[in-house]
């Protein structure tokens, strides 16, 4: 798109963060607004058992985080990688990487 015509589309329908939780445009940051933000579980330290091997998590699987990870994979918001990602990368940068990253279906 030509530099005039997206300076144009970005005056007539300008960006609002929207939550990815739950939708709403009013209040997000880092894409969730405070409601949902508080609503994420996280584990206490991250490390959690997962078939008898320590494994990072960033949220429980439940509530918010679950219905983000599966509007994700079932439901064809494929926008939502970006909030995961931002997330995973994140943590990888903060402990300094990690040995192995593998997908749980």
């Amino acid at each position: 798109m030509s530099g005039w015509l997206k300076r144009l589309m970005d005056a007539l329908f300008p960006y609002i963060p929207k939550c990815v939780g739950c939708g709403v445009e009013k209040g997000a940051v880092n894409s969730l607004c405070p409601k949902c933000a508080t609503e994420l579980s996280v584990p206490e330290d991250g490390w959690v058992q997962g078939c008898g091997l320590p494994a990072y998590s960033l949220f429980w699987y439940d509530g918010i985080a679950a219905r983000i990870v599966r509007g994700y994979k079932y439901s064809d918001k494929r926008w939502l990688s970006n909030f995961m990602g931002d997330r995973m990368a994140a943590a990888a940068w903060q402990m300094g990487g990690f040995d192995m990253v593998c997908p749980v279906p």
